[in-house]
């Protein structure tokens, strides 16, 4: 790999030693550029749009008045290019899902230090690096979230549903459940606007919760 295709990396820690650890750790690869080391997330929201990395390394609690969140919402409009992985000690959902929400593309604990390379790889690899622990908890919100949205359904509009699920066609769905193809359109219509989706590839994930 030529210096050129490197990944640029910026680290925002305002733990010294901690940083300098992990500094060093990054500076060993020989598929990075470490660029720039912020203590401060104030620093960070004013320097990395001139740094234009191409991966960002974001502690939340930086003891100052605005999180790591805070700063990637400032600056993520100005770096859309730039990767932002929340490395960070906090697994709790309400700063996982806000990060998640505010643009951070991956979310990997302190704990598992040794990953932190493999996830920089990986999220300039277009993946969306997770310890487990934070992975399990995105699943299961998505699995809480397809639940509650399928409670809306009546019995008869899951019965469709299953039906389109299992590959099921408008005729055949109507010859099963002794309804007329109209009548199965129009489940299929409430079935969309409760799930919020568009189609029967979209229903049908929704069942099988993806």
């Amino acid at each position: 790999m030529t210096n050129s295709k490197k990944i640029r990396l910026c680290l925002v820690e305002d733990e010294i030693i901690y940083g300098d650890l992990l500094q060093e750790e990054l500076e060993g690869n020989d598929q990075i550029t470490f660029v720039r080391h912020y203590t401060s997330a104030i620093e960070a929201s004013t320097g990395l749009p001139n740094d234009k990395p191409d991966v960002v390394l974001m502690d939340i609690d930086l003891k100052e008045e605005i999180t790591g969140i805070h700063c990637i919402a400032k600056v993520k409009d100005q770096l859309p290019n730039t990767h932002f992985i929340m490395f960070t000690v906090f697994g709790d959902n309400d700063n996982l899902f806000e990060a998640l929400k505010v643009g951070a593309g991956g979310y990997v604990l302190k704990s598992d230090f040794q990953k932190i390379i493999s996830a920089v790889m990986d999220i300039t690899a277009g993946g969306a690096p997770m310890s487990r622990e934070i992975a399990r908890k995105v699943i299961a919100s998505f699995r809480n979230q397809n639940t509650k949205l399928l409670s809306r359904l009546t019995p008869r509009e899951m019965e469709v549903l299953e039906k389109i699920s299992q590959g099921f066609l408008n005729k055949e769905i109507a010859d099963v459940l002794s309804i007329t193809e109209g009548g199965v359109k129009q489940h299929l219509h409430r079935i969309y606007k409760k799930l919020h989706v568009n189609n029967r590839v979209e229903a049908t994930q929704k069942y099988w919760g993806k």
